[in-house]
Protein backbone atom coordinates (compact mmCIF):
# COMPACT_ATOMS: atom_id res chain seq x y z
CA UNK A 1 0.00 0.00 0.00
CA UNK A 2 2.88 2.38 0.76
CA UNK A 3 4.19 2.03 -2.81
CA UNK A 4 0.71 2.77 -4.15
CA UNK A 5 0.34 5.93 -2.08
CA UNK A 6 3.82 7.18 -2.98
CA UNK A 7 3.22 6.54 -6.67
CA UNK A 8 -0.19 8.21 -6.63
CA UNK A 9 1.25 11.19 -4.77
CA UNK A 10 4.00 11.49 -7.38
CA UNK A 11 1.35 11.31 -10.08
CA UNK A 12 -0.64 14.08 -8.41
CA UNK A 13 2.34 16.42 -7.98
CA UNK A 14 3.51 15.76 -11.54
CA UNK A 15 0.14 16.75 -12.99
CA UNK A 16 -0.24 19.80 -10.78
CA UNK A 17 3.34 20.88 -11.40
CA UNK A 18 3.25 20.54 -15.19
CA UNK A 19 -0.16 22.13 -15.66
CA UNK A 20 0.54 24.78 -13.04
CA UNK A 21 3.73 25.86 -14.78
CA UNK A 22 1.92 26.04 -18.10
CA UNK A 23 -0.93 28.03 -16.63
CA UNK A 24 1.53 30.47 -15.06
CA UNK A 25 3.22 30.91 -18.41
CA UNK A 26 -0.18 31.35 -20.08
CA UNK A 27 0.55 28.30 -22.23
CA UNK A 28 -2.28 26.04 -21.08
CA UNK A 29 -4.50 25.34 -24.11
CA UNK A 30 -8.28 25.57 -23.98
CA UNK A 31 -8.62 21.80 -24.36
CA UNK A 32 -6.53 21.09 -21.23
CA UNK A 33 -8.19 20.29 -17.92
CA UNK A 34 -7.39 18.92 -14.49
CA UNK A 35 -9.57 17.74 -11.61
CA UNK A 36 -8.12 16.45 -8.34
CA UNK A 37 -9.37 15.31 -4.97
CA UNK A 38 -9.45 12.49 -2.42
CA UNK A 39 -10.49 8.97 -3.37
CA UNK A 40 -10.97 5.57 -1.77
CA UNK A 41 -10.34 2.23 -3.46
CA UNK A 42 -12.16 -0.85 -2.11
CA UNK A 43 -11.11 -4.20 -3.56
CA UNK A 44 -10.77 -7.89 -2.60
CA UNK A 45 -7.68 -8.50 -0.46
CA UNK A 46 -6.44 -10.74 -3.29
CA UNK A 47 -8.05 -12.32 -6.38
CA UNK A 48 -10.59 -14.84 -5.10
CA UNK A 49 -10.63 -13.44 -1.54
CA UNK A 50 -13.61 -13.26 0.78
CA UNK A 51 -12.17 -10.22 2.61
CA UNK A 52 -11.82 -6.63 1.35
CA UNK A 53 -9.10 -4.02 1.74
CA UNK A 54 -9.31 -0.26 1.34
CA UNK A 55 -6.66 2.04 -0.13
CA UNK A 56 -6.94 5.85 0.13
CA UNK A 57 -5.65 7.38 -3.10
CA UNK A 58 -5.58 10.82 -4.72
CA UNK A 59 -8.12 11.05 -7.53
CA UNK A 60 -6.77 12.65 -10.70
CA UNK A 61 -8.39 13.37 -14.05
CA UNK A 62 -6.10 15.48 -16.22
CA UNK A 63 -5.56 16.00 -19.93
CA UNK A 64 -3.30 18.23 -21.98
CA UNK A 65 -3.69 19.16 -25.62
CA UNK A 66 -5.67 16.02 -26.59
CA UNK A 67 -2.36 14.15 -26.39
CA UNK A 68 -1.39 13.39 -22.78
CA UNK A 69 -3.61 12.37 -19.89
CA UNK A 70 -3.57 10.97 -16.35
CA UNK A 71 -6.60 9.28 -14.85
CA UNK A 72 -7.37 6.82 -12.03
CA UNK A 73 -4.82 3.96 -12.27
CA UNK A 74 -3.32 5.36 -15.49
CA UNK A 75 -0.23 7.21 -14.27
CA UNK A 76 0.53 8.70 -17.68
CA UNK A 77 -1.15 8.01 -20.99
CA UNK A 78 -0.73 9.20 -24.56
CA UNK A 79 -3.26 9.21 -27.38
CA UNK A 80 -2.03 8.01 -30.73
CA UNK A 81 -5.38 9.07 -32.17
CA UNK A 82 -8.29 10.90 -30.58
CA UNK A 83 -11.60 12.18 -31.89
CA UNK A 84 -15.00 12.75 -30.34
CA UNK A 85 -15.94 9.10 -30.90
CA UNK A 86 -12.64 7.19 -31.08
CA UNK A 87 -9.53 7.00 -28.90
CA UNK A 88 -6.45 4.81 -29.38
CA UNK A 89 -3.35 5.00 -27.26
CA UNK A 90 -0.99 3.63 -24.63
CA UNK A 91 -0.49 4.19 -20.92
CA UNK A 92 1.63 3.24 -17.93
CA UNK A 93 -0.82 2.07 -15.28
CA UNK A 94 -0.54 1.04 -11.65
CA UNK A 95 -2.18 -2.29 -10.81
CA UNK A 96 -3.16 -2.37 -7.11
CA UNK A 97 -3.82 -6.13 -7.14
CA UNK A 98 -1.72 -7.96 -4.54
CA UNK A 99 -1.66 -10.96 -2.21
CA UNK A 100 0.19 -10.72 1.10
CA UNK A 101 1.14 -13.47 3.51
CA UNK A 102 -0.90 -11.74 6.23
CA UNK A 103 -4.09 -11.77 4.14
CA UNK A 104 -4.91 -15.37 5.07
CA UNK A 105 -3.48 -17.95 7.46
CA UNK A 106 -3.07 -20.29 4.48
CA UNK A 107 -0.51 -17.87 2.95
CA UNK A 108 1.58 -17.41 6.10
CA UNK A 109 4.63 -19.18 4.63
CA UNK A 110 4.14 -18.04 1.04
CA UNK A 111 5.93 -15.17 -0.67
CA UNK A 112 4.06 -11.89 -1.06
CA UNK A 113 2.71 -10.94 -4.48
CA UNK A 114 3.15 -7.17 -4.67
CA UNK A 115 1.40 -4.49 -6.70
CA UNK A 116 2.91 -3.82 -10.11
CA UNK A 117 3.12 -1.43 -13.02
CA UNK A 118 1.70 -2.38 -16.42
CA UNK A 119 2.11 -1.04 -19.93
CA UNK A 120 -1.30 -0.85 -21.58
CA UNK A 121 -2.53 -0.49 -25.15
CA UNK A 122 -6.16 0.54 -25.48
CA UNK A 123 -8.89 1.57 -27.86
CA UNK A 124 -12.45 2.90 -27.45
CA UNK A 125 -15.24 3.60 -29.91
CA UNK A 126 -18.57 5.34 -29.25
CA UNK A 127 -21.66 5.12 -31.43
CA UNK A 128 -24.66 7.05 -30.15
CA UNK A 129 -24.93 6.22 -26.42
CA UNK A 130 -22.99 2.91 -26.68
CA UNK A 131 -19.23 2.71 -26.08
CA UNK A 132 -16.98 -0.29 -26.60
CA UNK A 133 -13.47 -0.48 -25.22
CA UNK A 134 -10.67 -2.99 -25.21
CA UNK A 135 -7.19 -3.08 -23.66
CA UNK A 136 -4.14 -5.29 -23.23
CA UNK A 137 -1.89 -4.61 -20.21
CA UNK A 138 1.35 -6.43 -19.41
CA UNK A 139 3.53 -6.45 -16.29
CA UNK A 140 6.64 -4.29 -16.82
CA UNK A 141 7.98 -4.46 -13.25
CA UNK A 142 9.10 -8.12 -13.40
CA UNK A 143 6.63 -9.24 -10.72
CA UNK A 144 5.49 -12.39 -12.57
CA UNK A 145 2.01 -11.02 -13.19
CA UNK A 146 1.82 -11.59 -16.92
CA UNK A 147 -0.70 -10.04 -19.29
CA UNK A 148 -4.36 -9.11 -18.89
CA UNK A 149 -6.80 -8.34 -21.71
CA UNK A 150 -10.22 -6.81 -21.22
CA UNK A 151 -13.24 -5.88 -23.34
CA UNK A 152 -16.29 -3.89 -22.22
CA UNK A 153 -19.53 -2.42 -23.53
CA UNK A 154 -21.07 0.67 -21.93
CA UNK A 155 -24.43 2.39 -22.23
CA UNK A 156 -24.33 6.01 -21.05
CA UNK A 157 -27.34 8.10 -20.06
CA UNK A 158 -28.02 11.37 -18.21
CA UNK A 159 -30.86 10.28 -15.89
CA UNK A 160 -31.30 13.55 -13.99
CA UNK A 161 -29.69 17.00 -14.38
CA UNK A 162 -25.96 17.05 -13.58
CA UNK A 163 -25.86 13.24 -13.29
CA UNK A 164 -24.28 10.80 -15.73
CA UNK A 165 -24.56 7.03 -15.42
CA UNK A 166 -22.77 4.43 -17.56
CA UNK A 167 -23.29 0.68 -17.19
CA UNK A 168 -22.46 -2.46 -19.12
CA UNK A 169 -20.91 -5.94 -19.25
CA UNK A 170 -17.34 -7.04 -19.86
CA UNK A 171 -14.88 -9.93 -19.84
CA UNK A 172 -11.36 -10.26 -18.49
CA UNK A 173 -8.72 -12.67 -19.87
CA UNK A 174 -5.31 -13.56 -18.41
CA UNK A 175 -2.28 -15.46 -19.65
CA UNK A 176 -0.67 -18.45 -17.96
CA UNK A 177 1.82 -16.39 -15.94
CA UNK A 178 -0.90 -14.28 -14.30
CA UNK A 179 -3.06 -17.32 -13.57
CA UNK A 180 -0.09 -19.26 -12.17
CA UNK A 181 0.91 -16.37 -9.88
CA UNK A 182 -2.52 -15.67 -8.36
CA UNK A 183 -4.41 -18.96 -8.68
CA UNK A 184 -1.81 -21.71 -9.14
CA UNK A 185 -0.22 -23.69 -6.31
CA UNK A 186 3.20 -25.26 -6.84
CA UNK A 187 4.39 -28.44 -5.11
CA UNK A 188 6.67 -26.32 -2.92
CA UNK A 189 3.83 -23.99 -1.91
CA UNK A 190 1.65 -26.97 -1.11
CA UNK A 191 4.41 -28.42 1.08
CA UNK A 192 4.56 -25.30 3.30
CA UNK A 193 0.82 -24.50 3.39
CA UNK A 194 -2.57 -26.22 3.66
CA UNK A 195 -3.11 -25.66 -0.07
CA UNK A 196 -3.06 -28.54 -2.53
CA UNK A 197 -1.07 -28.42 -5.79
CA UNK A 198 -3.03 -26.81 -8.60
CA UNK A 199 -2.31 -25.84 -12.20
CA UNK A 200 -4.09 -22.65 -13.32
CA UNK A 201 -4.26 -22.18 -17.08
CA UNK A 202 -4.65 -19.14 -19.33
CA UNK A 203 -8.20 -18.16 -20.20
CA UNK A 204 -11.14 -16.06 -19.10
CA UNK A 205 -10.72 -14.85 -15.53
CA UNK A 206 -14.17 -13.35 -15.11
CA UNK A 207 -17.36 -12.01 -16.55
CA UNK A 208 -18.16 -8.66 -14.98
CA UNK A 209 -20.56 -5.75 -14.82
CA UNK A 210 -19.27 -2.18 -14.86
CA UNK A 211 -20.88 0.90 -13.41
CA UNK A 212 -19.85 4.56 -13.46
CA UNK A 213 -21.74 7.45 -11.85
CA UNK A 214 -20.81 11.13 -11.61
CA UNK A 215 -22.75 14.03 -10.11
CA UNK A 216 -21.88 17.72 -10.40
CA UNK A 217 -22.22 19.42 -7.03
CA UNK A 218 -21.29 22.78 -8.56
CA UNK A 219 -19.30 24.22 -11.46
CA UNK A 220 -16.11 23.17 -9.66
CA UNK A 221 -16.99 20.22 -7.41
CA UNK A 222 -18.21 16.74 -8.32
CA UNK A 223 -18.51 13.29 -6.78
CA UNK A 224 -18.27 9.97 -8.51
CA UNK A 225 -17.94 6.23 -8.17
CA UNK A 226 -17.07 3.28 -10.38
CA UNK A 227 -17.94 -0.35 -9.69
CA UNK A 228 -16.58 -3.61 -11.08
CA UNK A 229 -18.75 -6.58 -10.06
CA UNK A 230 -17.15 -9.80 -11.33
CA UNK A 231 -17.87 -13.50 -11.26
CA UNK A 232 -14.76 -15.64 -11.56
CA UNK A 233 -14.60 -18.13 -14.41
CA UNK A 234 -12.53 -21.09 -15.56
CA UNK A 235 -9.61 -22.40 -13.53
CA UNK A 236 -9.83 -19.37 -11.21
CA UNK A 237 -13.06 -20.79 -9.76
CA UNK A 238 -11.64 -24.21 -8.87
CA UNK A 239 -8.34 -22.93 -7.47
CA UNK A 240 -7.75 -23.82 -3.78
CA UNK A 241 -6.75 -20.16 -3.35
CA UNK A 242 -10.27 -18.96 -4.23
CA UNK A 243 -12.69 -18.45 -1.35
CA UNK A 244 -15.42 -16.48 -3.11
CA UNK A 245 -16.44 -16.50 -6.75
CA UNK A 246 -18.10 -13.05 -6.65
CA UNK A 247 -15.56 -10.22 -6.58
CA UNK A 248 -16.43 -6.52 -6.26
CA UNK A 249 -14.17 -3.48 -6.61
CA UNK A 250 -15.31 0.11 -5.97
CA UNK A 251 -13.55 3.44 -6.50
CA UNK A 252 -15.22 6.55 -5.05
CA UNK A 253 -13.98 10.13 -5.19
CA UNK A 254 -14.59 13.82 -4.57
CA UNK A 255 -13.04 16.05 -7.23
CA UNK A 256 -12.29 19.73 -7.60
CA UNK A 257 -11.98 21.12 -11.12
CA UNK A 258 -8.85 23.25 -11.28
CA UNK A 259 -9.45 24.08 -14.95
Amino acid sequence: MRRALLLCAAQLFMCLGVLGDMAAADELPDDAHISVGPGIYLTPSYPGARSTRSVPIPFIDAEYGNNLYSSAEDILGVYAYKSASTQVGAALEYDLTERLSRDDERFRHLRNIDETERFKLFGTRTVSFITGDTSVATDVAARRQGTLAQANLWASMPLIPKTMISVGPGINWADTRYMHTFFGVTDFQAAVSPLTPYVARAGLVDFHWNGLETYELSSRWSVGASEYAARLHGTAVDSPVTQRRAQTTVLAWLAYKVK
